[in-house]
C-alpha cells in the first residue's frame, strides 16, 4: 500500500473517485424511477465537484488521522479488526461530510433543513459503508497495484 507522500495522494485520488462515483450513481437510482444507462455516467460538474471536495477530507482523515488514531487505540490482540474499523471510520466521517457538501450545493444554505440532512444522511450512509468495504476499498488497492508496478523500476534480481 502507499509508501511515500505521492502515492498516498494517489490512492486517495482514486478511492474518492471511485466512492463519488458509487454514491452518485446510487443517489441517482434512489431518485430516479427507472433503471437506465444514463445513470451509470453522472454529470460531469456535479461528480468533478465533489471529486474536489473528497480528496482533501479523504486525505487529511482516511489517510493521516483515522489509521494513526486506531492503531493507538488497537491492542495487539484486536489488530485482526483493523481492516474493518478503519474503512468503517472513515465512512463515519466521509458520509456526513459529503452528505452535508451535496445538500448545500444542491440546496444552498437558506433551504437546507436537519430533517431533509439526516434523511439523505442515512440513506447515504447505508450505502456507502458496504460500498466502501466491499467495492471501492478493494478496487482502489487493486488499481493503485496495477498502476504502481506500471511506473515501478524494475530490480534486477543477481544471479547465482
Amino acid at each position: 500500500m502507499p509508501i511515500t507522500l505521492r502515492q498516498s495522494v494517489l490512492f486517495t485520488v482514486i478511492t474518492a473517485m471511485i466512492m463519488v462515483y458509487l454514491m452518485c450513481f446510487y443517489n441517482a437510482l434512489l431518485h430516479s424511477s427507472e433503471v437506465s444507462v444514463d445513470l451509470l455516467i453522472p454529470e460531469a460538474s456535479k461528480y468533478w465537484g465533489e471529486v474536489f471536495a473528497a480528496v482533501p477530507l479523504a486525505f487529511v482523515f482516511a489517510g493521516n488521522l483515522i489509521p494513526k488514531g486506531i492503531n493507538r487505540i488497537l491492542t495487539e490482540k484486536y489488530q485482526p479488526l483493523k481492516p474493518f474499523l478503519i474503512p468503517c471510520a472513515v465512512v463515519c466521517v466521509m458520509a456526513p461530510s459529503m452528505t452535508l457538501f451535496v445538500q448545500i450545493r444542491l440546496n444552498g444554505w437558506v433551504q437546507l433543513s436537519a430533517e431533509q440532512y439526516f434523511f439523505v444522511l442515512a440513506l447515504n450512509f447505508i450505502a456507502a459503508l458496504p460500498a466502501q468495504i466491499f467495492i471501492a476499498g478493494p478496487l482502489a488497492r487493486f488499481l493503485f497495484r496495477k498502476f504502481m508496478m506500471l511506473h515501478l523500476p524494475t530490480v534486477a534480481v543477481p544471479a547465482e
